[in-house]
């Protein structure tokens, strides 16, 4: 295998807001592009990432193609070379990074993934939404700042944020359209803030849940490049 990216700043985007969610991945190659599918270790979060074979200036697949790696080795190296061209290169257990031309490379070594492949569940939901990306991450911010969990809530009054503690509480409406049905569900801020970072990658968010149901939250890039996350309601006890 062998791939260039003449612009790599979305994959390095990519990578590094993924890391913030697991430690490895495993890399898919095959004649449709790249693929990556991950759940953090809590089992709360599933992202998928997917960069079709158009966006890369040289696709090279010999054969449908699967390689592990650290994050935290693989971040780390593509710092160092973000405004340059970017290829990579697979030989026997070994990942080659070149940057500019082959002007600075790397050699990672790779690892074995442990477990099944990760499939996307198939789910069906009552909202779907576009929403500002950077609105999103802000009213995201917002909320964290009284509360470690926010409630999404659709209705008359419309799509509003609500996070709220013993003492303190934030209310964030981004849609004021009214909506016939009443719709809420809660989430983990800890997650949404890192998952709202991909605001950086597009300019919108889908948004898609249900009562008590899980959140999809889904980035296009203009390079056709699709990260998305599936997070697990929050269930409140008394």
């Amino acid at each position: 295998m062998k791939i260039t990216l003449e612009k790599a700043g979305v994959f390095i985007d990519a990578i590094n807001i993924i890391s913030e969610l697991v430690s490895e991945i495993r890399m898919k190659f095959n004649a449709d592009g790249l693929k990556i599918v991950a759940i953090d270790p809590t089992n709360a979060a599933m992202l998928l990432f997917k960069l079709p074979a158009t966006a890369f200036t040289h696709y090279e697949i010999g054969q449908e193609e699967a390689i592990g790696i650290s994050l935290d080795d693989f971040k780390q190296v593509l710092r160092r070379g973000k405004q340059e061209s970017l290829s990579l290169e697979t030989k026997e257990d070994k990942l080659y990074v070149y940057f500019g031309e082959a002007k600075k490379n790397f050699v990672l070594s790779l690892m074995d993934i442990e477990g099944e492949e990760r499939k996307e569940p198939e789910l069906k939901f009552n909202v779907n939404l576009k929403i500002d990306a950077s609105k999103f991450q802000e009213a995201i911010e917002d909320c964290s700042v009284v509360s470690d969990s926010i409630l999404f809530s659709l209705g008359e009054k419309g799509f509003i944020l609500d996070s709220k503690s013993s003492l303190h509480s934030a209310s964030v409406r981004l849609l004021s359209e009214g909506f016939s049905d009443a719709i809420k569900s809660r989430y983990s801020l800890d997650y949404l803030q890192k998952m709202a970072k991909a605001a950086r990658l597009s300019d919108e968010v889908r948004i898609q849940f249900s009562n008590d149901y899980p959140l999809r939250l889904y980035y296009l890039t203009p390079e056709k490049a699709e990260l998305s996350f599936i997070l697990a309601p929050r269930v409140e006890t008394d």
